[in-house]
């Protein structure tokens, strides 16, 4: 497909939404999402899921799989990778977020 672009300071800010919007669901489970795979469980899995369904019903899921382009900063798309991998983790999967990411 073609490439994508943002403008630097556009790219600064989303960089920051999607880190504020990973670490919203991280200050949920109480640890990061590198944290989240040997210490966390069902717990940590339904006090996040409410923050987890409103960021995948307002479009950040979405936002995460466009901004996974070619054309766009590295670090943005690292980021984006990131913030999907908590939006995904649950026990059992977070199926409403991986029926959004299959469409």
């Amino acid at each position: 497909g073609a490439s994508k672009m943002l403008d630097a300071d556009c790219t600064r800010s989303t960089k920051w939404f999607i880190q504020l919007f990973r670490r919203m669901i991280e200050k949920k489970w109480g640890m990061t999402i590198e944290d989240r795979d040997d210490d966390g469980g069902e717990e940590e899995d339904e006090k996040a899921e409410p923050v987890q369904m409103m960021l995948n019903v307002c479009g950040v899921t979405e936002l995460c799989l466009d901004l996974i382009a070619v054309g766009i900063n590295g670090d943005l798309v690292k980021e984006c990778i990131k913030l999907l991998v908590a939006l995904l983790f649950k026990e059992g999967g977070a199926t409403e977020v991986q029926r959004t990411i299959y469409r």
